[in-house]
């Protein structure tokens, strides 16, 4: 009995710790018309990388799994916002936190998510930016690749309207 209950603390005590180390990435669109489709983009790190998101479109639907390999050319993930609004969409890792969001990010394009109309619906990043997003746990350790801000340097290519906090740029969360 005894070393039932101590698992079953110990389960509720490691729930509660990943709860706590969830990553997450949000950020803000703007529609200024109804019936209108927002692509999340994944072109970042020049294509290539993987993606495995649960997605809170931040308007009331039911939240969306997708996972895949992004590219230069990919059209995005498309959401139909029916009402013009500003809406927070909320990114988080469906499994790993190593090198999650990687994916995430325009490229140089015009259509899909890459297009220009696209990427003036984003106006404002509301999350800070983690090693963790785009690098492994292991390549923080050893140091073995580019700092993040690099990494992030082309994320937002061309978006022309976009708020962003400077003391969001980079944070040392979870890599001590």
């Amino acid at each position: 009995m005894k070393t039932r209950f101590l698992l079953l603390i110990a389960a509720v005590i490691f729930s509660a710790a990943s709860a706590l180390t969830q990553q997450q990435w949000k950020f803000e669109i703007t529609t200024y018309d109804a019936n209108r489709t927002f692509y999340i983009p994944v072109s970042g790190g020049n294509g290539g990388k993987a993606y495995n998101w649960n997605i809170n479109w931040g308007d009331g639907s039911q939240n969306e799994t997708v996972s895949g390999i992004g590219s230069l050319e990919h059209e995005g993930i498309p959401h139909i916002y029916a009402n013009a609004g500003t809406y927070e969409i909320t990114i988080t890792p469906a499994e790993s936190n190593d090198a999650w969001l990687a994916a995430f990010g325009f490229s140089l394009g015009y259509v899909g998510a890459n297009a220009q109309s696209n990427k003036w619906l984003v106006t404002k990043v509301i999350s800070a930016i983690t090693p963790l997003m785009t690098r492994t746990q292991s390549e923080i350790t050893s140091n073995t690749t580019t700092p993040p801000d690099y990494e992030w340097y082309n994320t937002f290519w061309d978006v022309k309207i976009l708020q962003w906090d400077l003391n969001l740029i980079f944070q040392m969360i979870g890599t001590q």
